[in-house]
């Protein structure tokens, strides 16, 4: 039962560790200030993933300081204020941007420069963040299941990002995930993400059957509003559905905009400080402008919740302290351009969804700048309302969501039933070449207008006889087109002459069935190319020859008299068929056959993910980093403890354990040593990780013999201790079993004899290896040891429980019978107990049950017979206890 029990245990475990391994789903809110991970695993829901400091998000930044190491996060804003040049900021702003220097009709990917000594893709900078974002889960999960956990174990992600970002922005994050070894189940809208967990967040009870909401989302990069409809049932066990029917966005109106006005401000106010003649001005100061703007951002977060606000920087510049003040009617005054375009993007996405400000229920703010006062009276005033519902998380909604996202696309999760349905923030056309020797133009095809369902598919039917060209464009407002790839169908010629009917001198083209698709990222790609042949033929099929036959005149002479049996000849002749040509027919011969797709390598400048090559260089620059990185914290390490070794052995050896078991020359030897290596640490050699490595591994080589004898000494009467109390504990059961096989002449007993002998050998061993280590001198090298005798015990431990797993077999019970000389209810009976039943002996008298003891039951079994009468009250008792 044991050794099962403990089987039982081990699957669970394995079971547990695969299911959160296998079923974890990462969300991640990739903001252009901040950056928020949640998690969803089996059993545990969703969860916000907390960083290092314990916060709940972690700034998008990364510093790159002079000696080639990288810091993320706070220690990357920190060291903005030293060198800002070597801090990439705003990650996400740049994805997908073109370089200005390029070509204008092609669009070469922007590079963020490190203090002009090199250079990164903004996809490159993203993936080291989002593998950043994959550690922080890692090391989340494993304090929260108590389980060492690698960030490869953790696959599956979505992505929030702004309703502006188009097709280029959307893969540059497809290509930043693939880059840091995950897959990308989907990017969804921040505004979308967010009324997930309003949703998630309202309960059954206080919910409208139908209801439209107004998102107003003001974050750092800008304010995006969404207008959207949730559907719900009257069960609560009904499935949701949540269509967004318009977004509209302002790009300035955002914090980092308030941001650089408050630090301008604060940097004026300095610049009085300085005085009016001081050069150059704050604002054209790097530093300074970097440490302004960090407590800008302060400013602005007190100034929602107070009247005024003060900051103070030592040493801002020339050694110079600067403090600030500000108050919140000077800030909303200056502000107030600023704050007064908010509602712009509220009427275009009221516009858009073709709703009314009555058609809203409830206007839900989001993203931390909807905390200012100023923000919200503007916002009600646009609304028409009265107050603001600020029932979700402006901070975490939107991270939330993306993880309730990845939990139904996963299938690992049965969660809540939602549809989600967005919408296309711009129009998608089809450009398609015509015949080569056509001379027409290329036709153009609207394939998904503005405001379309995303996720949705179209099928495009176009007659081609040879390969032809797919392009796909992107027309934003103003005319504006933008290329996002071209493709090349292919392969149409041969199934053309494979599959058409050589008889037939006119054959029709084949039909080209393109499936366009949106996926639920919102990219457009051509899912599938299939042809289909249409012919027509003629038709052969037989026909009835009709004939004109006369009816024979009727001879009385030849008539056969009444009764006669010869059968009368047919009157019908046989009928005959010939086969002749009929009208011709439309027959639709479907031949499907997959058509390859290919990347037209003409214009691969326009292709919005990065080719293979670029990408393969990018993959190599990252594990560089990252093996570089592991190298310094591999020094690191060593360095801190080989510090740390030479205190603790230098400390021991003045201590009167470590007197005790070294000489004075051991303690000469290993203090010069010591002292030796702690001067070496502080050349240039130790900049040297394998020279490091070597060093730490000599002083450990000749000082670890001594701390294993203090460590020996200290230890050895909890050893003896120990040891003596378990061989006694698995003697005494050991030989309690052997008795229990005895008695029934168990064949178990020859195991269980071995297990003994190998117990009182273990003892002796111990007897004999204690005295000789009593025998040595301290300062010598033991001879028992703590590990030692452990393995011994572990190993006699595990020939214990096999013996006791083998049970004795079971001895069947007889039934009780009676003497002729013992009354009824007198004496014992002549039974058989059943040592593993333990059952009661049933009486031949109904009205009286005795049990015997173990005694009467040996006795009785040998032959022996008590005919002493019994005391009714003891049998009574005994009963009682059975």
């Amino acid at each position: 039962m044991g050794l099962q029990m403990i089987w039982i245990g081990i699957l669970v475990t394995v079971l547990f560790f695969v299911q959160v391994t296998d079923g974890t789903v990462m969300g991640i809110d990739l903001g252009g200030q901040f950056m928020k991970v949640s998690l969803v695993r089996p059993g545990a829901g969703i969860e916000l993933v907390t960083n290092e400091q314990a916060k709940r998000k972690t700034p998008a930044a990364i510093a790159f300081t002079r000696d080639q190491e990288r810091l993320f996060g706070d220690a990357a804003v920190a060291y903005a204020g030293k060198d800002p040049d070597r801090v990439l900021m705003n990650v996400r702003g740049r994805l997908g941007q073109c370089d200005p220097e390029g070509l204008p009709e092609h669009c070469r990917r922007m590079a963020m420069k490190v203090a002009d000594e090199y250079e990164f893709f903004a996809e490159e900078v993203a993936s080291m963040l989002i593998s950043l974002a994959r550690q922080q889960a890692a090391a989340y999960l494993t304090v929260a299941t108590g389980k060492k956990f690698l960030p490869t174990a953790i696959k599956d992600v979505v992505v929030a990002v702004p309703a502006w970002f188009g097709e280029r922005e959307r893969n540059a994050i497809a290509d930043a995930v693939e880059m840091a070894g995950m897959n990308l189940l989907a990017t969804i809208n921040v505004n979308t993400a967010a009324a997930i967990k309003y949703i998630l967040d309202t309960p059954a009870e206080n919910a409208e059957l139908k209801e439209s909401f107004m998102m107003v989302d003001i974050g750092f990069s800008g304010t995006t509003v969404t207008i959207g409809s949730i559907s719900r049932g009257k069960d609560p066990q009904d499935k949701i559905s949540l269509q967004v029917l318009s977004h509209a966005w302002d790009q300035t109106l955002g914090s980092s905009t308030l941001d650089d006005l408050i630090a301008e401000h604060l940097g004026g106010q300095f610049d009085e400080k300085r005085g009016q003649s001081a050069s150059p001005k704050s604002k054209d100061i790097p530093k300074v402008m970097s440490r302004l703007r960090k407590e800008a951002g302060r400013i602005r977060e007190i100034l929602s919740a107070n009247t005024e606000a003060f900051c103070s920087v030592e040493a801002l510049y020339d050694d110079i302290d600067f403090t600030g003040h500000l108050t919140r009617a000077e800030f909303e005054e200056m502000a107030e351009p600023i704050f007064g375009r908010v509602g712009n993007p509220i009427r275009k996405a009221l516009n858009a969804a073709n709703r009314k400000v009555s058609d809203i229920q409830t206007v839900i703010p989001f993203g931390g700048v909807t905390r200012i006062p100023r923000l919200q009276e503007l916002i009600l005033k646009e609304s028409g309302r009265d107050s603001l519902n600020k029932g979700i998380n402006a901070d975490e909604a939107a991270v939330m969501g993306a993880a309730f996202l990845g939990a139904t696309l996963s299938a690992h999760f049965r969660v809540r039933k939602m549809d989600i349905f967005d919408i296309l923030p711009y129009r998608i056309n089809a450009e398609i070449e015509r015949e080569m020797d056509s001379g027409k133009p290329p036709q153009r095809a609207e394939l998904f207008r503005e405001g379309s369902k995303v996720p949705s598919k179209k099928v495009m039917t176009i007659k081609r006889v040879g390969a032809f060209n797919v392009s796909v464009f992107m027309e934003k407002p103003a005319g504006n087109s933008k290329l996002l790839g071209s493709f090349s169908i292919e392969g149409v010629e041969e199934v053309f002459k494979k599959l058409r009917n050589m008889t037939i001198e006119a054959a029709p083209a084949p039909k080209v069935a393109l499936t366009f698709e949106v996926d639920r990222s919102g990219l457009v790609q051509i899912q599938k190319s299939e042809v289909t042949l249409e012919e027509v033929v003629t038709i052969e099929r037989e026909v009835e020859v009709k004939k004109s036959t006369p009816q024979p005149k009727k001879d009385t002479k030849d008539a056969k008299p009444k009764g006669s049996e010869e059968p009368a000849a047919s009157s019908e002749a046989p009928k005959e068929y010939k086969t002749e040509k009929v009208q011709q027919t439309l027959v639709h011969r479907v031949f499907p056959s997959v058509l390859p797709i290919a990347e037209d390598g003409a214009i691969k400048s326009f292709m919005l993910k990065m080719n293979r090559s670029a990408y393969e260089e990018s993959i190599h620059r990252l594990r560089e980093l990252d093996a570089a990185e592991l190298r310094r914290k591999r020094q690191a390490d060593v360095l801190n403890g080989l510090e740390g070794y030479i205190l603790e052995v230098r400390g021991l050896l003045s201590d009167d354990v470590g007197e005790l078991v070294t000489t004075e020359t051991e303690r000469d030897s290993m203090k010069e040593k010591l002292n030796d290596a702690e001067d070496w640490l502080y050349t240039d050699e130790s900049k040297s990780l394998d020279l490091l490595e070597s060093k730490d591994k000599s002083i450990r080589q000749v000082c670890d013999p001594f701390l294993e004898r203090i460590a020996e000494h200290e230890r050895r009467p909890e050893v003896v201790s120990q040891f003596r109390e378990r061989i006694e504990l698995m003697k005494n059961s050991t030989e309690m079993w052997y008795d229990l096989h005895e008695k029934v002449n168990s064949t178990h007993m020859e195991a269980i004899s071995a297990v003994l002998v190998s117990l009182t050998e273990a003892e002796e061993w111990f007897n004999s290896t204690l005295a000789a280590q009593d025998a040595l001198e301290p300062h010598e090298t033991p001879v028992l040891r703590k590990a030692e005798v452990e393995v011994k015990l572990a190993v006699l431990q595990r020939e214990v429980q096999i013996i006791l797993r083998k049970l004795p077999p079971i001895v069947p019970s007889k039934e009780p019978t009676q003497t002729k000389n013992t009354k009824q209810g007198e004496g014992d009976e002549n039974t058989t107990e059943d040592f593993y039943t333990n059952e009661p002996k049933i009486s031949p008298n109904p009205s009286e049950n005795s049990t015997p003891s173990d005694e009467d039951s040996s006795s009785t079994e040998n032959g022996d017979r008590s005919d002493s009468t019994q005391d009714p009250s003891s049998d009574d008792n005994d009963a009682e206890e059975l």
